[in-house]
């Protein structure tokens, strides 16, 4: 029995034997435990042998001792109600603070077998706390209340536990004595003060509950308190007669609160009744009381649904039958007719709820056929569409596969009426067939197809029944299926047939079924041009790739992007597929797709080791030599590139060269850094390739890593490489295409002109980095290549090192202010020229920055420049402005702006370059820039009469643009004539024709020299003449 002796004489209560066994030994006797965990005093505690707890305690056993359910000897005195033994653990100082594995303290088991007087000496001399509570917060209220003790209750209350009090889940005592029945309890409860609806955390009442744990007496109890039956509670919202039609013999429950004033058509948050809930769970008796009582069979929830869609999904016969009876009777067959097809939110019928229920789900035989017979003698329409897939019933009867009712229904039906509904095809283009034959239901299918099921009818895809059968491996669907002629070799849309179906699904019986027995071509393809073999590798199904293979099919088939079927297995990283095709075709190692992969590329690609290690098995050299044909790269470059870190290793292992290039000029090391693949990098740091310098680029992995802002690579590349490291010149395509050929780049230049300042902070810390180092061709440091970028963050970084850097030129004579200005990068802008950039530097060819903004056409830099302080007419070496540049490049809104800046009109109409690219701007925008000029000019009539006979001039040597031209001098004149007309209305004609220009000429004389006819016409000229 697994018990010492000692155990074994306490349990016999013999004394004498206890003394003489603990006369050795003792502390290790009086420590052993039972099977249970029972120690000698436990077991003594349990007899209520006193006499023997005291031997025990004499002999010095622990009175605190805890057995394997955590209780000590008074747990167990105080839950069988010993008061003498209790009180003599009092005298021996036992702890009834202690609890057991559950929480619970020698007062929550005297209180839970309602020990009344145990627990006033608990309280009175272990001043044990009367307010003690468990893990799920209960009180000693609860406890007493959950096991219907009101004695004990009623003492609980008179010492001071609190009534109200509730436990974690809002529950009082009052819930706890609802659930398990306690009337006696309930009534002492409300008697002291309990309100009768006090809520739990979930807003269950004591009525709610009561009628959950189906305790009539209780329901009744707490109605003649008053109780409202119309409080809703728990997530749905729901009533206690809601609660009532849900449990099964809810119905005495139902009678008392519906006596009560219980509405049976008060609904739920989602607008169920207790009439929908009685259908929903088949409680037949509970719903005949609230028809009676008023309920509704017609009301719909929130889902559209009547009690009878509820009824019919729940599988419920009996339900089924009263619902329809009750509208018969008390509506007509009409309305009954009308009721049986109502609609849901998604068009579905009673009927479609019904071909929902699975045989597995049908708890009485024959019920689900008894439900439909029901709907289909009162009129169910089996043609009714749902909302958006444009299902019937038969299309649901088809997923659950109930065999049972497709044949009730059929025999409901004609013969023309069963193929039409056989043959209806869904939004998606599914039949019943289709989507039974997905399901892989062989009985249904052979019913639809005996029925006159077309085996012919493709969905939306393009697929038949025999491609979904086939896809999910039902054979005997698929033999079903062409013994009634289905076409072996159909395609879907994108090409695919049953066989490459089951194919990459690995259905090697089917496959094998398919070929062997009805012919289905082996080396079929899909529209892609691949073959099931094709499909089958790229799935990784060896099994159908070794049948295929032996079946004769076509290992060197290529699809439209040049891929064998060994390609699409090292694709996905088959490796076991793989050597099956190599063990069959060698040569296959090499075989290249039409974008110049060989297996091996495409495996690296994907990382995949194993088919690596498998190809190098047939041809290593082949393998780490092979080059992609159109990009030059090997696998080792596209692991590396990939951050492939195992398959590097294999490569390099198996001899892979590191220095190789790729077209683009980059080495796996080069590759391995722009990636910022730091395991690939310690992997090749092994083979010595890490200070490689690309022969086309010119630069190392330091640098690649810097431009590409890997600041963790460019922080472990710089214990290899130095910081001052410099480009060559680079042999064919650059690093940076927007900077050409240059060379002499530090990685710090690099990391300026993209801008990670992370790396920059990194590099400026490195020995010997220099920030004012300045590259061969153009001569820029790092600032000039930052502020090209617009990186402010790296200038501000560059300045706290350098302050010098700001001023400093490239051999153009450029500083930062300038580059940032030709770039348009206006923050850079305002940050340069806060930090005190000359604003009218000029470069060696006399540029300033607004010369390089007007060029660039930077609206919001010029503004900035000249709002700072930059001369709108300061000029280049060769005398042009900056408005000058705006229009030679056609910046209308930079000319515009400058035209409202200081500048010199008669200087301007002098170059004809400028007069020229100003009408070419002008016919663009609606002559707008053209009047824009005359307007602001000092003697706008004289400017236009002049600009009209330079444009004029001009279309004589400008064949191409004559006509503008010629408009444009036309236009001016119309101007001139205009402006002196409306001068002449303040100031006499004879002012301005007498008034002179800055030759001494007067206005008259200019514009005879002009020859401006149309002005010299003009009645104001003509009355002043006379």
């Amino acid at each position: 029995r697994g018990k010492i002796p000692l155990l074994l004489a306490v349990e016999a209560g013999n004394q004498s034997m206890v003394r003489e066994l603990l006369s050795s030994q003792t502390a290790d006797q009086l420590k052993a435990q039972s099977a249970n965990g029972d120690s000698a005093l436990h077991l003594a505690a349990r007899r209520r042998d006193i006499d023997m707890v005291r031997i025990l305690i004499d002999y010095g056993a622990s009175v605190d001792q805890q057995n394997g359910e955590g209780q000590t000897a008074l747990h167990i005195a105080a839950a069988g109600g010993d008061e003498v033994l209790v009180k003599y653990f009092y005298g021996v100082r036992a702890s009834a603070s202690i609890t057991d594995n559950q929480d619970r303290t020698p007062m929550h088991l005297a209180a839970e077998n309602g020990h009344a007087n145990v627990i006033e000496l608990l309280v009175d001399k272990f001043k044990a706390s009367i307010f003690e509570r468990t893990k799920d917060g209960s009180t000693l209220m609860h406890i007493a209340s959950l096991n219907g003790h009101a004695d004990t209750a009623m003492m609980l209350f008179k010492k001071g536990v609190y009534l109200h009090m509730p436990n974690k889940d809002g529950a009082r005592s009052i819930h706890t004595a609802a659930r398990y029945g306690h009337v006696g309890i309930i009534n002492t409860l409300l008697q002291k003060g309990e309100k009768v609806d006090v809520t739990t955390n979930d807003n269950y009442t004591a009525l709610h509950i009561a009628v959950e744990s189906g305790k009539p007496l209780v329901v009744e109890t707490l109605l003649g308190y008053g109780a409202d039956v119309h409080i809703q509670g728990g997530k749905l919202r729901e009533t206690a007669l809601h609660i009532a039609a849900r449990i099964k013999d809810g119905e005495k429950c139902a009678l008392m609160l519906l006596k009560s004033g219980a509405g049976p058509n008060i609904t739920t948050d989602d607008g169920q009744t207790p009439v929908h809930v009685a259908a929903k769970y088949g409680n037949l008796q509970t719903l005949l009381l609230l028809l009676d009582d008023g309920g509704d069979p017609m009301f719909k929830n929130k889902h559209a649904e009547t009690p009878l869609h509820l009824a019919c999904r729940g599988c419920r016969p009996d339900v089924v039958k009263h619902l329809i009876y009750y509208i018969k009777t008390q509506r007509g067959d009409e309305v009954a007719k009308q009721y049986v097809n109502e609609v849901n939110d998604n068009n579905e019928t009673a009927l479609h709820c019904a071909c929902t229920v699975t045989k597995e789900e049908v708890e009485t035989p024959n019920a689900d056929r008894e439900v439909v017979r029901l709907l289909l003698e009162n009129g169910a329409d089996v043609t009714i569409l749902t909302k958006h897939a444009h299902e019937t019933c038969f299309h649901y009867l088809a997923v659950a596969g109930n065999n049972d009712v497709l044949l009730e229904m059929i025999s409901h039906m004609s013969t023309t009426d069963i193929q039409k509904a056989l043959n209806k095809q869904s939004a998606i283009g599914w039949t019943p067939l289709l989507i039974a034959s997905h399901k892989g239901h062989t009985e249904f299918v052979n019913n639809l197809l005996t029925n006159h099921a077309r085996v012919d009818v493709f969905d939306n895809e393009g697929r038949s029944a025999l491609h979904l059968a086939a896809e999910r491996g039902f054979l005997q669907v698929c033999d079903l299926l062409l013994s009634h002629k289905a076409f072996i070799n159909s395609k879907s849309r994108v090409g695919r047939t049953a066989l490459h179906l089951a194919a990459m699904n690995g259905f090697t019986h089917l496959v094998k079924f398919l070929i062997k027995d009805h012919g289905a071509v082996i080396d079929i393809l899909t529209l892609k041009k691949q073959t099931p073999l094709h499909l089958a590798a790229g799935a990784g199904q060896i099994e159908v790739c070794r049948l295929l293979l032996e079946l004769g099919a076509n290992i060197d088939a290529t699809d439209d992007l040049g891929q064998k079927p060994i390609h699409a297995a090292a694709q996905n990283n088959f490796s076991e597929v793989t050597q099956l095709f190599l063990q069959q075709h060698p040569s296959l190692v090499m075989a290249t797709t039409k974008d110049g992969n060989t297996c091996a590329h495409i495996a690296a690609a994907q990382g995949s080791v194993t088919v690596i290690e498998e190809l190098m098995k047939f041809d290593r050299q082949g393998v780490i030599t092979a080059r992609n044909k159109l990009t030059d790269a090997t696998p080792l470059q596209i692991a590396a590139e990939g951050g492939h870190a195992e398959v590097v290793k294999a490569l390099v292992r198996a001899g892979a060269s590191c220095t190789d290039e790729n077209k683009a000029g980059y080495t796996a090391v080069h590759l391995a850094a722009k990636n910022g693949h730091g395991q690939v990098l310690e992997v090749l740091r092994a083979s010595n390739s890490l200070r490689i310098s690309s022969k086309k680029l010119g630069v190392t992995a330091l640098h690649v890593a810097a431009y590409f802002g890997q600041a963790d690579t460019v922080r472990e590349l710089l214990a290899y490489i130095p910081g001052t490291v410099k480009s060559d010149p680079p042999n064919g395509a650059s690093l940076v295409p927007a900077l050409g050929n240059e060379s002499g780049m530090t990685p710090l230049h690099l990391a300026a002109f993209s801008g990670n300042e992370n790396v920059v902070r990194l590099l400026l810390n490195s020995a010997g980095v220099q920030v004012d180092a300045a590259t061969h061709e153009n001569g820029y440091n790092c600032m000039h290549l930052a502020c090209y970028g617009g990186h402010t963050t790296v200038v501000g970084l560059l300045l706290s090192r350098s302050a010098e850097l700001l001023e400093s030129q490239d051999k153009h004579g450029r500083r930062g202010l300038h580059i940032a200005a030709t770039h348009g990068h206006y923050q850079m802008v305002e940050v340069l020229l806060g930090q005190g950039a000359e604003i009218n530097a000029t470069d060696k060819n006399g540029w300033t920055p607004l010369h390089y903004a007007s060029r660039a056409g930077y609206l919001d830099v010029v503004k900035l420049l000249t709002e700072s302080g930059a001369s709108p007419k300061s000029e280049t070496n060769l005398g042009a402005a900056p408005i000058w540049f705006a229009a030679s490049e056609g910046h209308n809104d930079v000319l515009e702006y400058l035209l409202t800046k200081e500048h010199d009109t008669h200087t301007l109409m002098e170059d004809r370059r400028f007069v020229f690219n100003l009408m070419v701007c002008s016919k663009n925008h609606n002559n707008r820039p053209m009047e824009e000029f005359v307007l602001v000019s000092p003697a706008p009539v004289d400017t236009a009469a002049k600009l009209s006979n330079i444009l004029i001039t001009l279309s004589n040597k400008e064949k191409e643009r004559a006509k503008d031209l010629i408009a444009a001098g036309k236009h001016c004149e119309y101007m001139a004539t205009e402006l002196l007309a409306l001068a002449a209305g303040s100031e006499s004609a004879g002012r301005i024709l007498t008034a002179t220009d800055r030759r001494n000429i007067e206005f008259l004389d200019v514009l005879i020299e002009n020859e401006q006819k149309e002005v010299i016409a003009h009645t104001v000229v003509q009355r002043y003449l006379q």
